[in-house]
């Protein structure tokens, strides 16, 4: 089963925000509707391919698929870019830094009614223990959303950057959210522009929040090297995989059950 189906119609996320005019001009968004420019231009690609290969022979096809990334159709970052929600910026913010490494202004252009501020992680409370990539300000920045989720004994929620925007400019802390224990939804942004002026524009994400139970339980793991019938897994599943740009999805997906003895 597609661990992201677990989630298919099974109760309702109640989402608050506290600050008068976000829900309506800029509402949480289901991942799989928010547009990403890169996954329109490789699917244009691949249906390019699709039609090439209706007219060449098997050898060439393989190598097609070799030289080229369509990496739209890859169903791993499908499901991850898919999965839960995305919050967004509320109001434009301004953030400034000057090349130090340290010294970093951020200005909001929120509405005054709206009555937030964006605060500092300190080196001495973060980065100074755990190391950042190169390329980071030293200070992560607290950026309140206005949003809160309310308590529900079913889910909790693994919070994240959002995936495969194309967003470089800062990163979203990862964690894992448990309303019971605080219902705020703020993003702790990792900023990566040491020197420069840029806007965050209201509507940019900035937080990926994707729910699983919270009575999930992290199976044990059995490791070793593989049995004959694994090596004949393998390489059969191998094979599916490969073909997998010229089939449908499920039809492969249901092969590769069949493979592995999988019971729906």
């Amino acid at each position: 089963m597609n661990f992201f189906n677990l989630f298919k119609k099974r109760g309702t996320v109640r989402f608050i925000n506290t600050w008068p005019g976000v829900y309506e001009m800029h509402p949480i968004i289901e991942a799989k509707k928010l547009k990403r420019d890169w996954v329109e231009k490789n699917a244009q690609m691949l249906h390019d391919h699709q039609e090439k290969i209706k007219t060449c022979p098997f050898s060439e096809l393989q190598r097609y698929i070799d030289n080229h990334g369509f990496i739209a159709k890859c169903p791993g970052i499908r499901n991850a870019m898919n999965a839960g929600y995305i919050i967004t910026s509320p109001f434009d913010v301004i953030i400034e830094t000057f090349g130090d490494g340290r010294k970093c202004e951020a200005i909001s252009l929120a509405p005054k009614i709206i009555n937030h501020t964006i605060t500092k992680h300190p080196k001495e409370q973060f980065a100074g223990f755990v190391p950042q990539p190169l390329g980071t300000m030293p200070d992560a920045l607290k950026f309140p959303t206005g949003w809160h989720i309310k308590p529900d004994k079913n889910y909790i929620y693994l919070i994240t950057s959002p995936l495969y925007t194309g967003e470089t400019r800062f990163t979203t802390a990862t964690g894992i959210l448990d309303p019971y224990d605080d219902p705020q939804l703020n993003a702790l942004m990792f900023w990566h522009v040491l020197k420069g002026r840029e806007i965050i524009k209201a509507g940019t994400p900035l937080i990926q929040l994707i729910p699983f139970p919270r009575d999930f339980v992290q199976p044990k793991i059995d490791q070793g090297p593989a049995t004959g019938r694994e090596q004949y897994q393998l390489k059969a599943s191998a094979s599916l995989v490969t073909m997998s740009y010229n089939r449908n999805p499920l039809k492969v997906k249901e092969a590769a059950k069949k493979i592995y003895d999988v019971k729906s």
